[in-house]
């Protein structure tokens, strides 16, 4: 894949995630209802959303600067990789934190990023 076109792919989602956050604190943080919640059959559906919701601006661009990195990094081997490597760690890393995090609404891509880090 060519690495611009790889680039644009990952700074495309790194836009939405900060869409997301623009509509999320327009609302009034409603979007968190999107979140993993541990151990809720609501929860469920927080597996695949909460990775592209933050908390606040500070935690969008702490885990930006690091996912555009390493994003960039493994589009590098293709978008299928990418995809690949990054529905895993989102299914296996939401699914374990579904069941063991503590209580609350968990969201951020921290494990996305550390994912793709271990990956690398």
């Amino acid at each position: 894949m060519d690495a611009l076109k790889g680039f644009k792919t990952i700074a495309g989602l790194a836009v939405f995630m900060v869409a997301l956050q623009l509509l999320n604190v327009a609302t009034g943080y409603s979007l968190m209802a999107f979140g993993l919640i541990p151990r809720t059959v609501q929860g469920l559906f927080g597996i695949l959303t909460s990775p592209f919701l933050h908390a606040s601006f500070a935690h969008l661009g702490a885990n930006l600067i690091a996912f555009v990195v390493l994003g960039t990094l493994v589009m590098a081997e293709g978008l299928n990789r990418f995809i690949t490597v990054s529905a895993i760690i989102i299914l296996l890393g939401g699914s374990l934190v579904w069941l063991f995090g503590f209580t609350g609404v968990h969201v951020g891509a921290s494990g996305w990023v550390f994912g793709l880090w271990a990956y690398l």
